[in-house]
């Protein structure tokens, strides 16, 4: 009988109990979709309100353009504009089947790199397109 009451007391506590200290205040309250604007978006407010959440603190992570969830059109152009011509750049180089065997490990690195970034910028444009649809202009 004793048992019983003293597994009551200490009562395991699992993962989704979250203590009280870890629960957001009456100010900080959690805003659904629908009610947000450009200053309450989470990326945004996530900026204001520092790298600290509760007594944890969060690690930094690396800067990005992905904290931020407002759209860009003028950003989007700019990629556009950047990808078209390193796709230019691209088409224009030599082929490796015309060039020496000496140089083609090295064109081919160049082109290597210059497809890599290309497919950096797609994803960002993506990215910022995603951003757009959301959001409407």
């Amino acid at each position: 009988m004793t048992s019983i009451s003293s597994r009551k007391r200490g009562k395991r506590r699992y993962f989704w109990e979250y203590s009280e200290q870890l629960t957001p205040s009456q100010q900080e309250r959690i805003l659904r979709p629908s009610e947000w604007n450009r200053d309450t978006l989470p990326s945004n407010m996530y900026q204001k309100n520092g790298l600290h959440h509760g007594k944890y603190a969060v690690k930094k992570s690396r800067r990005t353009d992905v904290e931020d969830l407002t759209p860009n059109p003028k950003k989007l152009l700019q990629i556009g504009n950047e990808l078209r011509k390193l796709n230019k750049v691209i088409s224009d180089l030599t082929p490796v089947s015309e060039l020496p065997l000496t140089a083609r490990p090295r064109s081919r690195k160049e082109k290597n790199k210059l497809a890599s970034r290309a497919c950096r910028l797609k994803k960002k444009a993506q990215y910022e397109a995603n951003k757009v649809k959301l959001w409407g202009l």
